[in-house]
């Protein structure tokens, strides 16, 4: 049970985020062990990956097997969540 004392907006929204982030890496080494994709994100989580781009990144792993997958955005894009390339157009 997490306790949540007299905390604003923001704090909580990071203590929620830090939480699902926990949750799906639970799932990652439940379905794959502490495989070496797992083991990367989280050695990025917080150094070279913010908690939204950690969550991003396991819940990819989760849903495809590998890091380097691509998805689709909600309107179709195609995103491979890499840092490269960023603000090129």
């Amino acid at each position: 049970m997490t306790a949540v004392y007299s905390l604003d907006m923001s704090e909580t929204a990071v203590i929620c985020l830090d939480e699902a982030v926990r949750r799906e890496l639970a799932v990652a080494r439940a379905k794959h062990g502490n495989s070496w994709e797992v083991q990367s994100i989280v050695n990025s989580w917080g150094d070279t990956m913010d908690d939204r781009e950690t969550l991003a990144a396991i819940r990819l792993f989760n849903r495809t097997g590998s890091m380097f997958a691509v998805s689709q955005d909600r309107a179709g894009r195609s995103s491979d969540h890499s840092r490269c390339g960023e603000g090129m157009g």
